[in-house]
């Protein structure tokens, strides 16, 4: 039987200097008044149109499932053709191996 603990539990010291010490940090790399982090090594007319691109293809990405619906119709085709070879050929072996059977058993007689 487990027993609950009902102690209060304090941070270690080593812990919550930690916490302050990564504090800075968080903060230097909040992003700016436009919801964006500060991007540096790019002007703003690269930096606009490198956003631009990355909506434009992200907006893509997330309407045009075409290509999807086509390479999953053509995995089916060739996984349904494959399937319609292997009976076809399971048949045939069947039909040899009853043609074999029946020259055995006329050969005994």
């Amino acid at each position: 039987m487990m027993t609950e603990n009902t102690a209060p539990t304090t941070p270690s010291p080593a812990l919550e200097g930690a916490a302050q010490a990564a504090s800075p940090a968080v903060d230097a790399a909040a992003p700016g008044s436009d919801g964006y982090a500060k991007v540096e090594g790019l002007d703003r007319k690269s930096l606009e149109h490198l956003r631009m691109l990355e909506a434009r293809a992200a907006e893509k990405t997330a309407s045009d499932y075409v290509h999807i619906v086509w390479s999953y119709g053509i995995l089916w085709a060739i996984f349904a053709a494959y399937g319609l070879w292997l009976w076809r050929k399971a048949r045939a072996l069947r039909a040899d191996a009853e043609a074999l059977e029946r020259r055995v058993e006329a050969l005994r007689r």
